[in-house]
Formats: C-alpha cells, sequence, structure tokens
C-alpha cells in the first residue's frame, strides 16, 4: 500500500483567524448563505417574538394575531413562499395598526413580495436581511426597564408566546438536579473519584441529605458521586452593560445516586460552594429538608444556573458546535468539489459559513446580545468559546460521543442510570457512525483505500495547516505525516462532524427556547454582588434584560430547518447508498420510537430525531 503525500492546491475560499482569534473562520461567507425557506422561518419566529413585544408594552391581548402565524408555516412547510409571503405582509398590517413605529416594515415586506413575485430570489434574500435589521431594532426598544417585584413579573413577559413549562417548577431541588442530565448543558457532570480539596464537603454534610445510612468515602468509591465544576469560569471578569453591573461565579456543586438497585434512581443535589477556593467567606451550602425554605439554598442554586448559562452559551454551544464545524466546512469546500465525502457532508454543512459569520458579527460583538446578558466581558465570553473550540479541535479524533462520556466518567449506566443526554446521543452516535461505515464501503472498494485518495489527503493536510484549519488529531501519523489511512478510521472523523453539527447542536440549541428563555430559570449574569447577601430576587436580571434573553433563546431555539436523515429525494443515486440510508432512517426511527415509548419525547425532546436539523443553520 503506497500513502499519498498530500500537495495542497491553492485554497478558493480563504481563512480569517482575527474574527474570533485564533480560531479559523471563512473570510467572506459566499453567496447570502441561506435559503428563502430558512429565512421565511426566521422571519416567523422574529414576527412572534415583536407581536409579543407589542402586546407587553401596550399590555392587550395579541393571541389572535399570533395565531395567524401558523398559516405561514404550513404555507413554508409546503413550499409555496409566494402565499407566505402575502400572508405575511397582512399579518405586518395589522401589527402596524397596534404599533405604529414598525410601520417601516410594510414597504419592506413588499419588496421581499414583489421579489418573490419576479422569481428574483437574490432580490428576496436582499430585502429579507433589510427586514430582519429593522425587526431587530425594533425587538430592541421599548423594553420594560424596571426590576422585578416577583416571578409574576417575569411570567408576564409571555404576553401571547406560550409560558415555558420550567416557569413553575424551576425552584424545585429535583428540577435542578434534573439539568444536569438533561438540560440545555448536559455536558458538565463528572464523576467524583476521589475527595476534593477544594470543595471539603464533609460526611455529615453529605449524610445530611442523602441519609446516615449512606457514607460519601462508601459512594464516591461506587461511582455515585459527581461534580458539576465551573472553574473555567473563574478568570472570566464580571462585565457591564448600561447601567447594570453583572455578576458571574465559578461554583461547584455536588450531585449523587441513591444507594441499592432500584429503579428511578435519579441524580439528587447535595451541596454547592459559590467559589473556588474555600474559605470563611465561601461557605458551603447543603441542600436543606424538603420542608424548609432557604433563601441562602434559593440564592446558591441560582449561582450555579448563571454559571451553567455562561458555560452552555459560550463553550458548549457557540464553542463546540458552531466553532467546531466551520474550519470543517472551508476544507471540504476547498478540496473536496465533487468528492464522494463532500457529496455527504456537504447537507450538515448548510447555513453554518452564514450563521456563524453573523454571530461573529452581531451576537459576539461589543455592544452586542452577548455583551448586553452575559455575566462576563464580551471579551472574556469570547476567550470562553475558544477555549471550549479548542478542547475539541486539538484532539479531534478522540472526540466521539463515548469517548467524551467516557472522560468525564459518565458512561456507566449501573453508576448514573438516570441519563437522557447521554442515552439517545450514544444510540444516535451508534446510528450515524453505522451510516459513514456503510457511506464509505460504497465508495472504498477496501479498508485502505482512503489512504491513496489524494483529494482526501488534502483535505487532511488543510484541516491540520496552520494556514489552514488548524485542527489537530484528525488523522494518523503514518510515515511521518498525518493521513487518514482507512475507511474505519474516516468513517469516525466524518460520524464525529456529523453528530456535531446535527444531534449535538440540537442538543443545546433548542432548549434556549423551553428553558433558558424564561430568565429566572437560568439567569445569564447575576445583578447582586454576594449571593449571600440581599434578596434573592435582586439576583435576578431586570425585566429588559430578562426580555432580550427571551428574544435570543426563543429565536435561536425555534427555528427546526430541515431534518437529520433526510436528504431528499434524489439526492442520493447509487443504490448501495440509498440502501444504506433506507438504514440510517431506519435506525433513526427506533431511536425516536424507544423514546416515545419511555415517554423521553417528553422529557428531553431536544434529540428526538425528527426535530434533529441536519446542520448549523440557526
Amino acid at each position: 500500500m503506497r500513502h499519498l503525500k498530500a500537495s495542497l492546491p491553492t485554497k478558493q475560499f480563504e481563512y480569517d483567524y482575527d474574527y474570533v482569534p485564533p480560531l479559523a473562520m471563512i473570510k467572506t461567507v459566499p453567496g447570502l448563505g441561506f435559503t428563502l425557506g430558512w429565512a421565511l422561518s426566521v422571519l416567523l419566529v422574529a414576527l412572534r417574538l415583536l407581536i409579543n413585544l407589542i402586546a407587553v408594552e401596550i399590555n392587550k391581548d395579541l393571541k389572535t394575531l399570533d395565531n395567524q402565524l401558523s398559516q405561514i408555516v404550513q404555507a413554508i412547510e409546503n413550499g409555496n413562499y409566494l402565499n407566505a409571503a402575502e400572508l405575511f405582509l397582512s399579518v405586518v398590517a395589522e401589527i402596524i395598526e397596534a404599533d405604529q413605529r414598525a410601520k417601516a416594515l410594510e414597504q419592506q415586506a413588499l419588496a421581499v413580495l414583489e421579489a418573490v413575485v419576479k422569481e428574483n430570489l437574490g432580490e428576496a434574500r436582499q430585502d429579507l436581511i433589510t427586514l430582519f435589521e429593522t425587526l431587530s431594532e425594533l425587538l430592541t426598544s421599548g423594553l420594560p426597564a424596571e426590576a422585578a417585584t416577583s416571578l409574576d413579573d417575569y411570567k408576564n413577559l409571555f404576553k401571547t408566546l406560550p409560558l415555558p413549562a420550567i416557569a413553575d417548577t424551576f425552584q424545585s431541588d429535583s428540577v435542578f438536579a434534573h439539568m444536569r442530565v438533561a438540560g440545555p448543558n448536559p455536558l458538565v457532570i463528572t464523576k467524583l473519584t476521589g475527595s476534593l480539596a477544594k470543595f471539603p464537603v464533609s460526611n455529615a454534610q453529605f449524610q445530611s441529605v442523602m441519609g446516615i445510612e449512606d457514607d460519601l468515602g462508601t459512594a464516591i468509591s461506587q461511582g455515585r458521586v459527581y461534580i458539576a465544576d465551573y472553574a473555567i469560569l473563574d478568570w472570566v471578569v464580571d462585565g457591564s452593560y448600561l447601567t447594570y453591573q453583572k455578576h458571574l461565579w465559578a461554583p461547584i456543586a455536588m450531585f449523587a445516586v441513591p444507594q441499592g438497585t432500584a429503579a428511578g434512581r435519579h441524580l439528587q443535589v447535595v451541596a454547592i460552594q459559590v467559589q473556588q477556593q474555600p474559605g470563611a467567606d465561601n461557605p458551603i451550602f447543603v441542600r436543606p429538608r424538603p420542608d424548609t425554605q432557604s433563601v441562602e439554598w434559593e440564592k446558591a442554586k441560582t449561582v450555579v444556573q448563571i454559571a451553567d448559562g455562561n458555560f452552555h452559551e459560550a463553550i458548549s454551544h457557540l464553542g463546540q458546535t458552531h466553532l467546531v464545524v466551520e474550519p470543517f466546512v472551508i476544507a471540504t469546500l476547498n478540496q473536496l468539489d465533487g468528492h464522494a465525502v463532500s457529496r455527504l457532508l456537504m447537507p450538515h454543512f448548510e447555513g453554518t459559513l452564514f450563521i456563524n459569520n453573523a454571530a461573529q458579527a452581531k451576537l459576539i460583538a461589543p455592544g452586542g446580545t452577548v455583551d448586553a446578558i452575559f455575566g462576563g466581558t464580551i471579551d472574556s465570553s469570547r476567550v470562553a468559546a475558544v477555549k471550549g473550540a479548542q478542547a475539541i479541535l486539538f484532539d479531534f479524533g478522540a472526540s466521539s460521543v463515548p469517548e467524551l462520556l467516557a472522560r468525564r466518567g459518565v458512561d456507566d449506566q449501573q453508576q448514573l442510570p438516570y441519563y437522557p443526554y447521554r442515552d439517545i446521543a450514544v444510540a444516535l452516535w451508534d446510528a450515524i457512525l453505522a451510516w459513514t461505515t456503510d457511506y464509505l464501503a460504497v465508495q472504498y472498494a477496501t479498508e485502505d483505500g482512503p489512504a491513496n485518495d489524494k483529494m482526501l489527503q488534502n483535505w487532511v493536510a488543510e484541516l491540520i495547516s496552520h494556514e489552514g484549519g488548524r485542527v489537530k488529531n484528525v488523522g494518523e501519523m503514518t510515515g511521518g505525516h498525518e493521513i487518514i489511512a482507512t475507511r474505519s478510521h474516516l468513517a469516525k472523523i466524518l460520524a464525529i462532524i456529523i453528530f456535531t453539527a446535527s444531534a449535538q447542536h440540537s442538543a443545546v440549541n433548542f432548549p434556549q427556547a423551553s428553558i433558558m428563555a424564561f430568565a429566572p430559570a437560568m439567569p445569564l449574569a447575576g445583578y447582586a454582588p454576594v449571593p449571600s447577601e440581599g434578596p434573592w430576587l435582586a439576583t435576578l436580571p431586570p425585566l429588559d434584560q430578562a426580555v432580550t434573553q427571551l428574544n435570543i433563546g426563543t429565536l435561536l431555539g425555534s427555528v427546526h430547518y430541515t431534518t437529520l436523515g433526510r436528504y431528499g429525494d434524489g439526492y442520493f443515486t447509487d443504490p448501495q447508498v440509498k440502501n444504506a440510508l433506507t438504514k440510517f432512517q431506519t435506525a433513526l426511527g427506533a431511536v425516536e420510537d424507544n423514546m416515545k415509548k419511555n415517554g423521553l419525547d417528553k422529557i428531553y425532546p431536544y434529540l428526538l430525531p425528527s426535530l434533529i436539523p441536519q446542520s448549523i443553520n440557526i
């Protein structure tokens, strides 16, 4: 077998390392980067947010107007964009009646409609961008700028939008623990394998929660104790926005699984320490008895939720999905034109360059939404995202789902029996890996076929180059060069890419609407300096900040565009590939059926295959 040394040709699409330094991003997004169907879907959600905001501001029920948007959804799903645009125009007219500030939308909506009628999709896309900008301005004006006096003030921000169910349950200790395994960020808990000097929970404290028949040392040795440690946030500088001084802590929380082998042994919260280093000014808060109210305990849980929200958005979401996938998109465009690997990957890259470019230009730019509502300064948040991305990019070949779970010690179902994210993610990983394996068996006649594929090795060379993707551990060292030498290794790399772009992004993206949009459930910053002082409510975001969190969470978490495993009729024509695809779709269907059978479609819908988009497009 002869291994080909890659000879890197000129790259068609240039890299930029200054947008989110030092990560590899594309310098210029080709075209407008999105489809008309996607744009109308996003526009619909933005319109719902505007209707809700107007209803809050004028204190009027506009639910009838919101309900009309379902007709637009139906038109979009049927591919009838002209009808959708006409219906949209009708809704805009009614919005203007409620709020004259929305008048600018009328001419812009007409421009979109005229472009669609002329079948000038390029012009329609450009008009839509203008419309998005106007909507964005409207959604950031007229916000209620006062502190909340009760949780009802936050609930009343959902005037026409449905109030997330979490609004009535988030203060429960069981729900707090449940979020570690089935919430927006089920990626932090790690098995504790020994005593932790910086978090000196005593056996007496442990027993006060888990019972005197249990023992901390025994529980640790049995693999039943887990921690959520937010040490990566310890260096983040507290941010400020307008007149608000924001706060972010780096807490540590302990959780444990009860003794025994009975079903229903869910994770339970034991104790919380607000900062990293123990001391008299940083006490350990232990979960009180169920019949006991403790303001200090509520504040401690809120501190964890704030940390978890910042970790989620910067690291788990932006860093480890959006920014991880981008270099693979660029290298694929540059090196695999017409290649079978490109044919497989491109549907999983749809819209990613556009949405990432929009994020770096607007969302995570100084003065943008992240700057406004996250706990740290914008520079701190951006660095956290980079650190998160590099944790995957610098060891990409060892970043499969099973390996990441094993690294945190959470892969054992006997020790940690209830972990919905893990169990569904592993099932999806198995299905995706089987699909990439079967697909490559059609493309390469032998296991070592990739070793002699010059285009593929050029792809690897660009990915690992410092002048390219800056990814590490994509291939295997062979003859002094990093190459992908086997079908099995390539299948794993492709499965990691596809899983990250589809299922992993879905897991961290869609809880933004159903959980994080209700700010008290997971605030993105604290607004009181010391958690142990002052009322609990003072720690939560002021109402204008809560509305901003509601808007961005709902917008990002409500657009399901494309579906995993659905490549479109006629996309693959080879009979063997079509058979492999049918097998993949059947496997995804089995995952969905099993979730419904066990009620996980209601408990943890974020990985329901029918709701997972093919790509990171929002």
